[in-house]
């Protein structure tokens, strides 16, 4: 359902060629636990990976809801957009909700020809969608009640919607999460006039075709440290899962981890190795993060840099060696120009543009050759790499420890150590 101004459907498409080009065989139009079980599936193969995200949406509960077809899932919407179906939402269209899906709701609406408002319990600051995608929404005419809650939705006799009754919120305690909870302040109502509700207040995973195999008691997917979920050890496929259905924050970088981990682990158990082992092979800064080309054992361009595994905190980086060079300004559509059109509105960036923009990077944590560590070196104990060679060699006869080079190291590219810690790397 991501919308196409923001996901090219070529893009799209390309991506798909990819993965077929590679010999990956698509079952599209396929549903497990309707067309095929998945106690099918674990005995034609070996291992299977969960990743069917979160597609049914929260309901709101209210006097009304079920009662129209003009109340629908902002979920709902998209997907009959993105499949080309026909959605006639009206003229005015009320969204309820604060997240990622109530602005991309909001937006396609806009695109449908709709004058739209997004109705939500919080101020603008709980807001847990991107912000900038909400002031993009704002330019392109969508309006904001915050501080606001459905309380009622009135229908009349041919299934139309008569009016949206909504309450005053103001904010209370903070509640699990951090956010403060908002509070109704009673008799303190107002009615929105809409020709349509979508719904966007939170989205649930459907597990049915997981009963009997996996334990979704907590309606999320439980899983260990490389992806795997615990079932039965009964000789059929081993599970693994990502994405939305785990317990992990729900955007696209979580889920593209945990597919590229559960990959790695999958590898591992046909070869025999312990994964955990591997993975601290692997690893990039604190863990979190696990090199692919390290696992593959793919020749890097520069080995020095491409086995640094640290990862540098900006505020370690001496900024007095750098020269400011502003952002690449965005090839933005203007906001009339891109509310009638679903194509892309930010544009990539042509050779020269994106050449700047890398020439922006300071390559942090990763050795340049800038010589700053040569020259400041008062022992002469920093030397130049043999031939075909990169980067320095510390010569541990001379090096009293002052940490010169350290200091004036642009990039944090030189690490300090205690004297009494072994040196693996001399």
């Amino acid at each position: 359902g991501i919308p196409a101004y923001r996901l090219p459907r070529e893009i799209l498409a390309a991506e798909f060629d990819g993965l077929k080009n590679m010999g990956i065989e698509l079952m599209p139009n396929t549903a497990v636990g309707k067309d095929i079980t998945l106690n099918e599936l674990r005995s034609d193969y070996d291992y299977i990976f969960l990743g069917t995200g979160v597609h049914e949406s929260a309901k709101l509960n209210l006097e009304g809801e079920d009662e129209s077809n003009r109340i629908m899932s902002g979920l709902g919407m998209l997907k009959k957009v993105a499949l080309g179906e026909g959605v006639d939402l009206g003229k005015r269209v009320a969204i309820i909700g604060g997240g990622n899906t109530a602005i991309d709701a909001a937006r396609t609406a806009v695109r449908l020809g709709s004058k739209v408002t997004v109705i939500y319990r919080r101020s603008e600051t709980e807001m847990p969608a991107h912000p900038g995608e909400i002031e993009e929404a704002r330019e392109e005419g969508v309006e904001f009640r915050f501080l606001a809650a459905p309380e009622k939705i009135e229908i009349n006799n041919d299934g139309n919607i008569e009016k949206l009754v909504c309450c005053e919120m103001e904010l209370g305690t903070p509640d699990e999460s951090g956010r403060r909870r908002p509070v109704k302040i009673e008799d303190d109502i107002f009615e929105v006039e809409t020709d349509s509700i979508l719904t966007a207040i939170g989205e649930i995973s459907a597990f049915d075709y997981l009963k009997g195999i996996v334990n979704t008691e907590n309606r999320v997917v439980e899983v260990n440290e490389g992806m795997q979920v615990n079932t039965v050890d009964d000789g059929r496929a081993k599970i693994f899962a990502g994405g939305d259905i785990i317990d992990l924050p729900h955007t696209v970088v979580h889920a593209v981890a945990a597919g590229k981990k559960a990959a790695i682990v999958m590898d591992c158990d046909r070869k025999g190795a312990d994964f955990s082992e591997v993975f601290k092979k692997i690893a990039t800064g604190d863990g979190q993060a696990l090199s692919f080309s390290r696992y593959m054992g793919w020749t890097p361009v520069n080995p020095v840099r491409q086995n640094n595994t640290k990862v540098v905190d900006s505020e370690k980086i001496v900024y007095d060696y750098f020269m400011k060079a502003p952002p690449v300004d965005k090839k933005v559509v203007n906001a009339d120009a891109r509310k009638g059109s679903f194509d892309a509105y930010c544009k990539t960036f042509d050779e020269d543009q994106a050449q700047r923009e890398a020439a922006r990077c300071m390559h942090c944590g990763r050795c340049t050759e800038c010589d700053n560590c040569l020259i400041f070196c008062p022992d002469v104990s920093v030397l130049v790499s043999g031939e075909g060679q990169f980067g320095y060699a510390i010569d541990y006869d001379y090096c009293k420890g002052c940490g010169i080079c350290f200091t004036e190291c642009p990039r944090n590219a030189i690490t300090m150590i205690d004297e009494e810690t072994p040196i693996d790397n001399p």
